[in-house]
């Protein structure tokens, strides 16, 4: 991303500009609204005025210049991002490196963010903001950053035009403020001491008289009081002109035109040709040995204003005076200026300028043969291509059909592949209309079958492949390596694993053959990727990538060292070498930010979530899931990798039906794109989960279906895993399995070096070894998974997924309970049962801390405080051993200042978290009409419910309160599920209605719906005892009647 400094500096308020202090302070006074508004015509001093508002304020403020040319919206918010970082406290999650990775819409919910946590005021300054074009699809989202931004976020413009969203909301609660021409101009006594501060003495009279001809206007009275000042007019000579009809200073630019030095006015239309004002370029035009005359003249035109200084090398013409001065030169002026810059351009080999220079000239022709000739670095520059290939009318396209295949290619790049293949097939179809020695028509067809690559249409690049490959002849050989990649990886995702591994090796031969450095390493690492480690042939697949990586190092290839870094990163993971991952990950976020490749941000976040899940770090790799969520949806690809990390991690912390859902929703994902052997590692994902999820039954038929596939494929690294999972689940099942394939299972893991299998799976492990006995090399396996396999424990009561976790899981619903490994404690090992509500007291306000005071008033309130306070400690004690006792080196209740709370800063699971977490984000769905989703979650938070929480502990004061609301959100939860059900299926909707009753059986509503629901399923007789039954609870028990016109009224017709 490309920060301009310049463009978040404010102007420099020089001495012998006049104070506009009426101006400044009618803007002071309004500083508190959300928008104030310059708006006036060019001339009118706004970026002064701005600059001189800007100088008064005090408060957190930020300056961004809107030049015209030189950025668009994103750009914008790019900047202002950038330039908040530089406002104290104010942090953004990314690094600006990152920022062009997100889109103008998530920019903006980034900055309204950002401004939701600012409690003090903050200034926003837009000068120029006429020159940032927003299209109808950014209003909307610079509606969002104005009108939903924090009423202590102001924003100040200034425009020629009105700003183009609505303000009317604004508008009506009094929050904006507009200043035009009126406001302006110069008053009187501004416009006599700004002739002052020129030196220009005028009599009262003749003063007044100016005034009024001026009318105020600065640009006007900057236009003549410089032509006074030269002595290029005479004040007799102004009665000549009359009082400004319009406010177009064009029409007044001749006068001050007239009053330049011959040579400033030539140096000032030299300026005006070019594309960037450049004091180089100056220089060796002139002939001059420095800058000093530059820098002077420079200085003098921008005290003239036809210059706007950004920063000591940057300045800008404004396009009205650019255009006016271009309009006063002769073309063959022009021309020689243009053809003396080239020779400049061609000097320092400045390819892009020149062909700047040779556009302007208009000889289309020759701008087209300019671009022929260095197109492979022209088209580097793809906006200035795409904004030069976009201003062509039809016509050249038609006359000059090359075009199509360079619009191709820009389009290509911005990943508009309909439009770029529609462009590709019309130079295909007129191929003979072009004229050029160095093109081919197998250039197009290659750039055509490279687009229905990206479109994931890959039997088409197959059948489109081999049939261009017939007619290659041996002089164009080397034409042969792009096609033999694609048909190689397209093979490859059609499962062909032979053939791609074929064609792919053939494409690395003609590298060799004839050199070829770039495309060489990205076939190394397609092969690595697509053929070896999917048939598990480990050693050649970690040898592709790292030739591959060293190519990539000596080109300074950031892209590919990035994927390389990547995809090793993956690979080390695959065969549980963790250190190494991590390295490689380390070196991939040093370089993945300057690739500007959107893909990579969600990778870097997916990878170390992996390596976290490994490690056991469960919180770390919840925040980086948590990170790379919002950018997962951008690909298929990203998706289902995202989804299967995240199934990981849900299994980890307890959730395993979630868990199950979600890898099912990676496999479906995944199956779209991956090839019929690379989803198998989902697959077996699954099956791990299954199986520590006790659901034997469920894994058979999916390990069965792996093995059978993975034979086929003789994908051995797969095969190997999925006859592990199987040798393990014929313990748990208690089935012989055939001893063809524990032998097979044997000699892959011999023959392949497998045995990190062993160690990425060391629970079940100990039940393969015990099922394999003495057939397994221990000497290559892990110590650590070594003591696990020899250890005494096997799965007792709890399943094996809780000797699994690596935290504490603290169960508050339905009796109390908290696990961790293989340990359980429970009421009955606790003989204190004060120390074991105490931590249940503590577990149910996991995010409060809890005063000393506030604990003995609800425990020991009858004790004196001092007997109180020691049994506290005691209990406290008590509670604290008893979790060392089951292998908890970690405080779960950590104290400070006579305060206790349970520590959340470690991981842990709390069902009762988990249950407010579902409700409140079913809730969020449901109001956002995402009616599924929505009862997913409350499914989810229904189940966690139970008998309800802490049934032992309901006439407990310190519990009454959150029981209570616990059971509230229960009831809320099957009343949103009845909503959701009874449209749709009646009989779930009765269960859920007839539990809500059972609870709340005096609920008007509910009782009411129960009743409706009857008479809709025609049971018109049990309605009506239902309704006898209510009326009859409502007198009894609650000495009231239960209202009944409506349901009689309703039930009448029914019976009618």
């Amino acid at each position: 991303m490309e920060i301009m400094n310049f463009v978040l500096k404010p102007p420099i308020i020089k001495s012998d500009y006049v104070y506009r202090e009426n101006l400044i302070n009618e803007m002071l006074e309004n500083k508190e609204k959300k928008v104030l508004l310059l708006k006036a015509p060019f001339g009118f001093g706004k970026t002064i005025s701005l600059g001189m508002y800007y100088e008064k304020l005090k408060e957190n403020k930020l300056w961004i210049s809107c030049p015209e040319n030189c950025f668009d919206f994103n750009q914008l918010l790019n900047h202002l991002m950038l330039g908040l970082t530089k406002i104290e406290d104010i942090k953004f999650k990314w690094d600006y490196y990152a920022y062009d990775y997100f889109n103008e819409e998530e920019k903006v919910g980034m900055l309204l963010s950002v401004f939701s946590k600012i409690k003090r005021n903050v200034y926003i300054f837009f000068d120029g903001f006429e020159n940032i074009k927003i299209t109808d699809e950014l209003k909307p989202i610079l509606n969002l950053l104005i009108n939903f931004s924090n009423e202590n976020i102001h924003f100040i413009f200034s425009s020629k035009e009105s700003l183009p969203i609505s303000l009317l909301k604004l508008e009506m609660n009094d929050n904006v403020c507009v200043f035009e021409e009126n406001d302006l101009k110069f008053t009187f006594e501004e416009f006599e001491e700004f002739l002052n501060k020129r030196k220009i003495k005028i009599n009262k009279e003749t003063l007044l008289k100016l005034y009024s001809i001026f009318d105020g206007w600065p640009g006007l009275i900057m236009i003549f009081s410089a032509a006074i000042s030269e002595n290029k007019l005479s004040l007799d000579k102004l009665d000549k002109y009359e009082l400004p009809i319009t406010y177009d200073l064009t029409l007044y630019l001749d006068t001050l035109f007239n009053t330049l030095d011959k040579n400033l006015l030539k140096f000032l239309c030299f300026i005006s040709l070019l594309n960037n004002i450049d004091i180089n370029i100056c220089k060796k035009y002139f002939n001059f040995k420095d800058e000093i005359v530059i820098l002077e003249y420079l200085e003098k035109l921008v005290d003239l204003h036809f210059l706007e200084k950004l920063d000591d090398q940057n300045y800008y013409i404004p396009e009205i005076i650019k255009n006016y001065l271009r309009s006063k030169m002769q073309d063959s002026e022009k021309e020689k200026i243009y053809e003396e810059l080239q020779n400049i351009y061609r000097k320092e080999n400045n390819f892009i300028e020149q062909f700047y220079c040779i556009m302007q000239l208009g000889n289309i022709e020759e701008t087209i043969i300019f671009f022929m000739q260095h197109s492979e670095e022209l088209i580097k520059d793809f906006p200035f291509i795409e904004s030069w290939l976009d201003s062509l009318p039809q016509s050249t396209f038609d006359k000059y059909y090359i075009l199509h295949y360079y619009r191709g290619l820009v389009k290509e790049k911005y990943s508009k592949f309909d439009e770029a293949l529609n462009d590709y097939i019309i130079a295909k179809q007129n191929f003979d209309k072009i004229n050029e020695k160095n093109f081919s028509l197998i250039d197009i067809e290659i750039q055509i079958i490279g687009i229905y690559w990206h479109k994931e249409e890959y039997e088409k690049v197959r059948d489109l492949c081999m049939e261009l490959l017939k007619k290659i002849r041996q002089e164009n050989e080397n034409y042969k390596i792009p096609l033999y990649n694609l048909l190689g990886t397209s093979l490859s995702y059609l499962s062909n694993l032979d053939d791609s591994e074929k064609y792919l090796n053939e494409a690395l031969l003609l590298c060799e053959k004839y050199k070829n450095t770039d495309m060489k390493p990205w076939i190394l690492n397609n092969l690595a990727y697509n053929v070896y480690l999917v048939k598990g042939d480990l050693k050649k697949a970690e040898e592709s990538y790292n030739t591959s990586l060293e190519i990539f190092k000596n080109t300074e290839d950031i892209y590919g060292k990035a994927l390389l870094y990547a995809n090793l990163t993956d690979f080390y993971l695959e065969i549980n070498n963790k250190s190494k991952a991590q390295q490689m990950l380390n070196f991939f976020k040093e370089i993945y930010l300057k690739t500007q490749n959107i893909a990579y941000l969600p990778i870097e976040n997916i990878l170390q979530a992996k390596i976290d899940l490994r490690s056991g770090s469960l919180k770390e790799a919840d925040k980086h899931l948590k990170e790379a969520e919002s950018f997962s949806y951008r690909s298929k690809f990203l998706m289902s990798n995202y989804l299967s990390v995240l199934a990981d991690y849900l299994f980890k912390v307890g959730k395993s039906e979630e868990s199950l859902s979600t890898i099912d929703k990676a496999i479906k994902i995944g199956s779209t794109f991956f090839n019929k052997y690379q989803i198998l590692d989902f697959e077996l994902q699954k099956v791990n989960i299954l199986l520590f999820s006790e659901k034997y039954e469920s894994a058979l038929p999916i390990i069965d279906k792996i093995i059978k596939t993975s034979s086929e494929g003789q994908t051995k690294l797969i095969l190997a895993e999925a006859l592990f999972y199987k040798i393990a689940l014929s313990y748990f099942l208690r089935f012989l399995m055939v001893e063809e394939e524990q032998n097979l299972f044997l000699e892959l893991i011999k023959n392949n070096d497998y045995y990190f299998i062993f160690d990425k799976n060391p629970y079940l492990s100990k039940y393969v070894h015990k099922i394999l006995d003495e057939k397994i090399e221990m000497d290559s396996i892990k110590e650590e998974t070594k003591k696990i396999i020899n250890s005494d424990s096997f799965i007792g009561t709890f399943s094996e997924k809780e000797k699994y976790s690596y935290f504490p899981k603290v169960y508050l619903f339905g009796e109390f309970k908290l696990v961790f490994g293989n340990n359980l404690l429970s009421i009955k090992d606790i003989k204190n049962k004060k120390a074991l509500d105490l931590f249940k007291f503590i577990v149910l306000n996991f995010d409060k801390w809890l005063s000393q005071d506030m604990i003995i008033e609800y425990f020991w309130k009858d004790l004196p405080f001092d007997k109180a306070r020691q049994t506290l400690y005691v209990a406290l004690h008590d509670i604290r051993k008893k979790l060392k006792e089951i292998g908890l080196e970690e405080e779960l209740i950590i104290s400070q200042n006579k305060n206790y709370k349970f520590n959340n800063q470690t991981p842990y699971y709390l069902d009762y978290e988990e249950f407010l977490n579902s409700f409140k984000e079913a809730t969020k769905l449901f109001n956002n009409k995402l009616y599924l989703k929505a009862k997913e979650k409350y499914i989810l938070a229904k189940n966690l419910y139970n008998v309800g929480l802490l049934p032992s502990n309901i006439y407990d004061d310190w519990a009454i309160s959150k029981i209570n609301h616990a059971q509230e959100i229960y009831l809320q939860i099957l009343s949103k599920l009845y909503t959701i059900e009874k449209g749709s299926d009646i009989e779930k909707s009765r269960i859920f209605l007839e539990e809500y009753l059972n609870i709340d059986p005096y609920s008007y509503e509910m009782n009411t719906e129960y009743i409706k629901l009857l008479l809709i399923e025609r049971d018109v007789k049990r309605a009506v005892n239902y309704y006898n039954y209510v009326k009859e609870l409502y007198s009894k028990d609650l000495g009231m009647e239960f209202p009944s016109k409506e349901i009689l009224n309703f039930i009448s017709e029914f019976q009618i």
